[in-house]
């Protein structure tokens, strides 16, 4: 499909209804693009936004999610274990890392997922642009947006928006973060 007909036809959705299908549907995607060691889990995908229902931004074209963003407001703690720490996986952040912008002011996107029959099309910036959006009405609460990549396109979608590279991880990862004036 070409550029023009996926952003005519693709819709952005955030805070969607949580079911047993939208995050098998997630679960699925992450399974087309993530190696097994870096996917979450049904439970904890689960329990990560029954904590935080606001953490995704969901693009859809035909009813299909073909890509998302999945992000929430984080503790000290796990950001000091994101600072310290030589390896990372998604199942590392528990529910209990993920506190309410009211008591923290950092981020952490644990998710930036495109199909890859839809990459390369505009998708992950309108993910971005939608992101964009929230903290703007954030701004005054957030300092700080932690990320890890695992390949060399994530690294130049995040560096092209305001990221640097924080350190290395094993599993050639890579930390970035990105702090905003306030």
């Amino acid at each position: 499909m070409k550029r023009e007909l996926i952003e005519k036809s693709m819709e952005i959705i955030t805070s969607p209804d949580i079911s047993g299908s939208f995050i098998r549907e997630i679960e699925f995607l992450d399974s087309i693009v993530y190696p097994m060691d870096f996917r979450g889990t049904y439970d904890s995908i689960k329990s990560r936004f029954d904590k935080f229902k606001d953490s995704y931004i969901i693009a859809k074209i035909d009813g299909k999610i073909v890509g998302y963003l999945c992000f929430f407001p984080v503790s000290r703690d796990l950001a000091f274990r994101l600072e310290n720490e030589s390896h990372f996986f998604d199942d590392d952040i528990s529910k209990d890392d993920i506190e309410w912008y009211e008591n923290n002011n950092i981020l952490f996107i644990i998710s930036l997922v495109v199909h890859p029959d839809y990459q390369r099309k505009g998708i992950s910036k309108k993910l971005i642009c939608e992101f964009e959006k929230i903290i703007g009405d954030l701004k005054s609460k957030i300092k700080s947006i932690y990320a890890i990549t695992i390949n060399p396109i994530s690294y130049k979608i995040l560096l092209s928006n305001g990221f640097h590279a924080e350190k290395e991880l094993q599993e050639g990862k890579t930390l970035m973060r990105r702090d905003l004036i306030v």
